[in-house]
């Protein structure tokens, strides 16, 4: 379940900006779609992205974002571990 979570969210943005990223700073050029697919990654939509005005609420989110995970991994650990250990 966690995988596909992972590959959920790691997908839009390999479709969307992976060449890009790629580009910028790997220097490899790879071909890009000519349109976004996911409509978060539009720039009017976008936290921080592109200008960086919204850099610190950017981070303030991306940081709750993670404790709310960590918090929910520490509280729900006993199910996981034992959902591993099966």
């Amino acid at each position: 379940m966690i995988l596909f979570c992972l590959a959920g969210a790691i997908f839009p943005d390999l479709i969307d900006l992976g060449p890009a990223v790629a580009s910028k700073y790997l220097g490899v050029s790879l071909p890009q779609l000519p349109l976004t697919i996911f409509p978060w990654h539009l720039k009017q939509y976008s936290g921080s992205i592109y200008d960086g005005s919204r850099s610190l609420e950017s981070a303030f989110y991306h940081i709750s974002f993670l404790l709310i995970c960590l918090g929910l991994l520490y509280a729900y650990r006993k199910g996981i571990f034992k959902f591993w250990g099966n």
